[in-house]
């Protein structure tokens, strides 16, 4: 036996190991310091911080005197109550996890979480794939923890990771009491488990009821009715727990705690959950699209040209090699023509999800493990697509709401795509397995650079921002005012809200009036954070812009606004 072949056939636990070893000993470098690459991790930041000073969770107005009914608060998305704003306190058990990660090794020890949450995901899915598959598990588990977005979540200061692991546990747990005559520990497992994920993502709640629904449905078919018990047990564990979080978070907030909402264009259901589709599942890029992103959008097309192939109605087996190597040479060009490209589009990001969608065939219904992971599956898309927002999870890699069901998926078409690949000659399983490993790869690559690309970005701006801020005098014996045309601005102020009194208008839509409230106040000069001139126009009739101290970075302008004599 080769090398090769010894490693490969290394236990799963070894695997593993490799696997946490090699994620974790990136978080130094992957972390965030000066800024975050999702303002929602600023969110979070902000929370942890507040909670880690002794602030609790709320977190007061930087520029309260002019907004006691904090419609510019500049926290898009915070939760408000009788006591005040709560940057994030939707999810209480993630914050108060974080603090004590922080006191005990900062920043890095935070990421290290969802490092955690990845590598865990990855053997959870092995493990499934065993289950399910009676094999493959070391592929599935290369492939979630190297190959699919979750790779790039295991930096990210959001909890997806943490509830991907905890959810693929619990849809674990339900497949191995299925197989058993007396499963309620197992089940049991599940209803925990997935009540736990409740309490770290707000998806978790979708994925506990289609679990829930799936188990139904696979006792009605294998007529097992304490698997239809449990799954109804299942869905309500996940219901009853969003329940109960919601009274926590209104106990600590005060009054009928609700959310601010971060605002969403308008139009009708169906465009918004088309759009919504669009962005998280297709989009190749955040920007405006170039030549490069339709190279991406090329190697979905090759990877869906190459299911029927596969299934063997159409074309030669040997076009799949043609395609794998087309895809790859596309994949490296779109990715270094624009190496810090965020890749918002799931099938972009994962074109091994592509393949795994388009083999689905009946051998998916014919096993209660491939029953349940399909249906699980199937539910959880068509729920995140009904409630989304429109443009999905703004600053994400690979679709992020829908990470929680990237490793049943991962299992799924790893499994589908193996029964398909048998019967081939072996130069074109070899060849066509070649130009998946690298357009994963690639992608890979993309993901890590494209957050370290972000990272730089947001800090160079910000600090921009802070130093621009210092040549100001607003006048009135405080800080330095910032007021950001954008949410996701003011939400990534976390670094200097308590230097500057950073607030949110949109798209400068109140711009009169907030000019008029400055002024009276007796603000003489602050920044404007804006994307469009016209957003800044509003403001115009009493301030003026200096343009010797007003700039522009990539596509934001930053204006100096001084009041008019």
């Amino acid at each position: 036996m080769s090398v090769g072949r010894r490693v490969w056939a290394a236990p799963l636990w070894a695997h593993a190991l490799v696997l946490a070893v090699a994620l974790a000993g990136a978080a130094p470098l992957m972390a965030p310091s000066a800024a975050t690459f999702s303002p929602d991790e600023a969110v979070v930041l902000t929370q942890v911080r507040s909670l880690a000073d002794g602030g609790g969770w709320v977190v007061e107005h930087p520029f309260a005197e002019i907004d006691s009914e904090h419609r510019l608060y500049p926290v898009a998305g915070a939760h408000r109550g009788e006591r005040g704003m709560a940057p994030f306190a939707k999810h209480p058990v993630y914050p108060v996890v974080l603090v004590a990660l922080d006191a005990m090794g900062g920043v890095i020890a935070m990421v290290l979480l969802s490092v955690l949450g990845t590598a865990a995901c990855a053997t959870l899915a092995a493990l499934l794939a065993r289950e399910v598959t009676g094999g493959l598990e070391r592929p599935v588990l290369w492939a979630v923890g190297m190959g699919s977005p979750l790779l790039f979540d295991a930096y990210l200061l959001i909890a997806h990771t943490v509830g991907a692991a905890l959810v693929t546990a619990a849809t674990l747990a339900v497949v191995r009491g299925s197989h058993r005559q007396q499963p309620a520990a197992a089940l049991a497992g599940a209803c925990l488990l997935v009540a736990l994920a409740v309490l770290f993502r707000s998806e978790a709640l979708l994925f506990g009821l289609a679990l829930g629904a799936a188990t139904v449905v696979t006792g009605l078919a294998r007529h097992r009715r304490a698997l239809v018990t449990w799954g109804v047990a299942v869905g309500a564990a996940a219901l009853v727990t969003a329940v109960v979080e919601k009274r926590v978070v209104t106990a600590l907030v005060g009054g009928d705690a609700g959310a601010v909402a971060v605002p969403d264009a308008g139009g009708s259901f169906l465009e918004a959950r088309l759009e919504g589709f669009v962005n998280t599942w297709l989009r190749p890029s955040l920007e405006t699209l170039t030549g490069a992103d339709t190279l991406l959008v090329a190697v979905v097309a090759m990877a869906a040209a190459a299911v029927p192939v596969l299934r063997g109605r159409l074309g030669r087996p040997h076009t799949l090699v043609l395609l794998s190597v087309a895809a790859t040479g596309m994949c490296a060009l779109a990715l270094a023509a624009n190496p810090g490209r965020v890749v918002p589009g799931l099938l972009v990001a994962y074109p091994l999800a592509v393949l795994g969608i388009g083999l689905v065939d009946r051998t998916a219904f014919d096993a209660s493990g491939r029953l349940l992971l399909t249906v699980t599956s199937g539910l959880f898309v068509a729920g995140v697509l009904a409630t989304q927002y429109r443009v999905g999870g703004s600053a994400e890699w690979g679709g992020r709401y829908f990470a929680l069901v990237v490793p049943a998926l991962t299992v799924l078409a790893v499994d589908a795509l193996a029964r398909r690949a048998r019967p081939l000659p072996v130069v074109v399983r070899v060849g066509a397995l070649a130009g998946l490993v690298a357009c994963s790869a690639l992608m890979a690559v993309g993901a890590v650079t494209a957050m370290k690309t972000w990272h730089g970005h947001y800090e160079d701006l910000l600090a921009a921002i802070d130093d621009a801020g210092r040549t100001t005098s607003p006048g009135d014996g405080g800080g330095p005012v910032v007021v950001s045309a954008y949410p996701n601005m003011a939400r990534r102020g976390w670094p200097t809200l308590p230097a500057q009194r950073w607030l949110y208008d949109s798209k400068g839509e109140r711009g009169s009036e907030v000019a008029a409230l400055l002024d009276d106040r007796g603000v003489d000069e602050l920044l404007f954070v804006g994307r469009d001139a016209d957003e800044v126009e509003p403001y115009l009739g009493r301030y003026a812009v200096d343009r010797e101290r007003s700039f522009s970075m990539r596509s934001w302008t930053i204006s100096v606004l001084v009041v008019r004599p």
